[in-house]
């Protein structure tokens, strides 16, 4: 773990470190909301391609096969000439309003619209992004965000959800 946080630029080498963090902690999460977007973008665009194989190809844009071609990996994507998350993020947003975009716009793609993945990637790039009066999207501060526990997650799993127990010492008492 502290090879691939090191590789990302999170951690120094030489001493020690402690995993336990704030920065790290914080990019780490970072990175993990980023990757799950890559992911609901990578399941949108294989469904839609499983479901009508005709379709895909006139909303692939130039790139996308290398961002989304495979499971997306964050450490793959950052190890490029000039990456950054920040740059990673911000095209991985402008490529999901592109499909959604593109859908809306035409007619005979509507049905794509219905795709339990296209839906999730819509719901995820609202609670994720943001639209400027300039029509740019703007990668949403964490603060900015519904809680953990009402926002989606994985592709693989809308449902799932993260959360915690307030009530720890409760609950233990009442296993006891």
């Amino acid at each position: 773990m502290l090879e691939r946080l090191k590789e990302a630029g999170l951690v120094k080498a030489g001493g020690r470190q402690r995993t336990d963090s704030t920065h790290v902690i914080v990019c780490v999460r970072r990175l993990n909301r980023i990757e799950s977007l890559g992911e609901g973008l990578r399941a949108a665009l294989e469904e839609i391609a499983r479901t009508s194989p005709g379709f895909i190809v006139p909303l692939l844009r130039p790139g996308w096969d290398e961002r989304y071609g495979r499971k997306v990996g964050i450490s793959r994507l950052l190890r490029r000439k000039n990456a950054s998350a920040d740059k990673l993020v911000e095209q991985i947003g402008v490529d999901g309003l592109s499909l959604l975009d593109t859908i809306d716009a035409d007619p005979t793609a509507a049905w794509m619209s219905q795709l339990p993945q296209v839906t999730f990637v819509r719901m995820l790039w609202d609670q994720h992004f943001q639209r400027t009066a300039a029509g740019r999207l703007r990668y949403k501060d964490v603060k900015e965000l519904s809680p953990a526990s009402e926002r989606l997650h994985s592709p693989d799993d809308p449902d799932a959800r993260y959360s915690t127990k307030s009530d720890t010492e409760g609950w233990a008492a009442r296993l006891i």
